[in-house]
């Protein structure tokens, strides 16, 4: 690989998971023991040394950062503003629980007044189904909402501290992204509005679920977060500077690469994966100026250790892991088309968005459970697409901020705006007449670890032994022809009866491939149904069970009220019962078995 940093960063990365998943740390003890004994004793030191690393780098952390899982109160003292929002101001406070100081969300009606002492509660977030908010909120470092106890202030006070923080706190990043959302908003409208949200300032709360569905199921969905393919964009022109001789020049090309870069992920809100983007194009474009050589896997090793070094919590972090696992694996699947003779280029472009899928899809399935069947296709005219959007883009931002004549301004909007919009209507037409995703949910997560891991270990042996690249590859298909029809569609044969836990329960009942849902809760029901479409289902069949309402079907299948608390009826061809004992806990009994829920818990299998 000439990437000496790569097992040592894979090695503190998977240290810091095993200080919270212990069972990962059997798995690494057993992987360093059986390279000790086939004598490669130093890779298995090397292993053994930074995975404790980074396990003990991620304890420290935790204790200096914890993350509350209960209500506190203490006397807070804020220092500074990092970042300004009308829905969310981020402030720099610390207390005796986070003596170095940590970022809180202000809850309070008017800014604190910085750097004096004043008593508040910090409040945990609250996690919803299986999203964890308050772990995703912890890998931006933040560690709660902080609520003032009473207000110590007078209101002519208030007004001055919220005045001063407007003039003073407010970052110039966050003043550039006003100016953008400003001008988006006024050139651009509905669904073409929401999307360069999306991919211009990372703001994806304009998305329509409609837009949410059709990238999900044609599994562009990745095009929406601020990744490498952005910033690649945006830092194209400078990269050119690197090619010309004169040191000056590639001089120049650095610093504003290293400006757009940064300055494009600020805009943007520091996602975690276009962090990643920016530091490797940054250590890239350094290596490029001084003619150093150095491998892109070791850029990439590079990029893991200092990120979870300074924030040990993006080890957990779904959006980090699904960066860096898709960007390896693209790393490794060029390294080994470089040897090709010919159709190098070729084998890129359809190459790509394959390897990536098998990089990712030990974290992206369980979590999303769609698979896109036509997923390369869409991927590779996506890259032309997507060029032609910056292209034009570019050319719409370059005039609106030079102020050019509104007959330029329009011009460039309106073609912007027609290209997206035949994009969207054109993914949305093959969306609704065609089948072209599938809900996974029933497969087994082991099957998809185990087919990445399949990936990774046959590329890494390519790479090794180049001379036999063809049987290699030969091997892996077979290893895939074997796990897929067996861990994979035999469990999709399978018809069984899901309890998934939203504020109420839901029970989720396969019928070969039409799932049908039964809440028990109106906002349940309309959760669900967004959540199974995102889910690749096709036309799932939602009905709500409101209390005191007897319900019946063409099945035989019915409920009967006893009481608003109490249910009884006939379910998938089985007696069952439905009662709950509070506003979040109950139990369900299907066919002589007891199930207990509560609000937002974890999913079960009934049968």
């Amino acid at each position: 690989l000439q990437a000496p940093l790569f097992i040592p960063s894979l090695s503190m990365w998977l240290g810091m998971l095993a200080s919270d998943q212990p069972h990962l740390l059997s798995i690494v003890g057993l992987v360093i023991i059986i390279l000790w004994g086939k004598t490669s004793r130093g890779i298995a030191l090397s292993m053994m040394l930074f995975a404790a690393l980074g396990a003990s780098h991620k304890i420290v952390h935790d204790r200096l950062q914890p993350v509350p899982a209960r209500t506190e109160c203490a006397e807070w003292r804020c220092t500074s503003s990092s970042h300004h929002d009308p829905l969310s101001m981020l402030y720099s406070c610390s207390s005796v629980y986070y003596p170095l100081g940590t970022l809180v969300e202000w809850t309070g009606n008017f800014p604190p007044a910085l750097n004096r002492s004043f008593l508040a509660q910090l409040r945990p977030f609250r996690s919803r189904s299986n999203f964890d908010v308050a772990r995703w909120k912890n890998s931006k470092g933040i560690s709660g909402k902080l609520a003032p106890i009473e207000p110590l202030r007078s209101d002519e006070q208030n007004l001055l501290n919220r005045i001063k923080a407007r003039a003073h706190t407010i970052p110039s990043a966050v003043k550039l992204r006003y100016k953008i959302k400003n001008a988006l908003d006024a050139s651009f409208a509905g669904e073409v509005h929401g999307f360069l949200y999306a991919i211009v300032i990372g703001d994806k709360t304009k998305l329509t679920f409609n837009l949410r569905s059709i990238f999900a199921q044609t599994g562009l969905a990745h095009l929406l977060a601020v990744s490498g393919y952005h910033v690649g964009l945006i830092c194209f022109i400078p990269l050119l500077f690197l090619r010309i001789n004169r040191l000056t020049w590639r001089l120049f090309g650095l610093a504003i690469i290293i400006a757009t870069a940064w300055g494009f992920v600020s805009v943007c809100g520091w996602p975690a994966s276009g962090s990643r983007a920016a530091t490797m194009i940054t250590l890239y474009a350094i290596a490029r100026v001084f003619h150093l050589q150095i491998n892109p896997i070791q850029v990439w090793s590079v990029t893991l250790i200092l990120m979870i070094l300074k924030n040990p919590t993006l080890a957990f972090d779904l959006g980090t892991q699904l960066s860096f696992s898709a960007v390896l694996s693209i790393l490794l699947f060029a390294q080994i088309v470089s040897s090709f003779r010919s159709g190098q280029n070729a084998s890129l472009a359809i190459g790509i968005p394959i390897v990536a899928q098998l990089g990712t899809i030990a974290t992206a399935m369980p979590t999303f459970n769609i698979f896109p069947f036509y997923f390369l296709p869409f991927n590779i005219a996506a890259q032309l697409a997507m060029t032609t959007i910056g292209l034009l883009f570019g050319a719409w931002s370059i005039s609106y901020a030079i102020d050019f004549p509104q007959v330029y301004i329009d011009f460039f909007s309106q073609a912007l705006s027609s290209w997206i919009s035949l994009l969207i209507h054109w993914l949305g037409f093959c969306q609704q007449n065609f089948v072209i995703a599938a809900n996974l949910e029933r497969t087994p997560r082991w099957i998809w670890i185990a087919m990445s891991l399949m990936f990774f270990y046959h590329a890494l042996r390519c790479i090794q032994f180049k001379e036999r690249i063809r049987s290699i590859f030969t091997q892996f298909v077979a290893s895939l022809l074997i796990i897929v029809p067996w861990g994979l569609l035999a469990p999709l044969l399978r018809n069984p009866i899901t309890l998934k836990q939203y504020r109420k329960p839901v029970l989720q009942i396969y019928e070969g491939s039409v799932i049908r849902m039964i809440a028990f809760d109106p906002k349940d029901s309309a959760a669900v149904h967004r959540r199974s479409i995102l889910s690749g289902a096709q036309d799932p069949v939602i009905t709500c069970l409101t209390p005191g309402k007897h319900w019946v079907n063409d099945k035989n299948e019915y409920f009967l009220w006893l009481s608003h608390e109490e249910a009884i009826g006939h379910i998938a061809k089985r007696p069952c019962n439905y009662r709950y004992t509070g506003e979040d806990k109950g139990t369900i009994r299907l066919e002589g078995s007891t199930f207990h829920w509560e609000s937002w818990g974890d999913n079960q299998e009934l049968n």
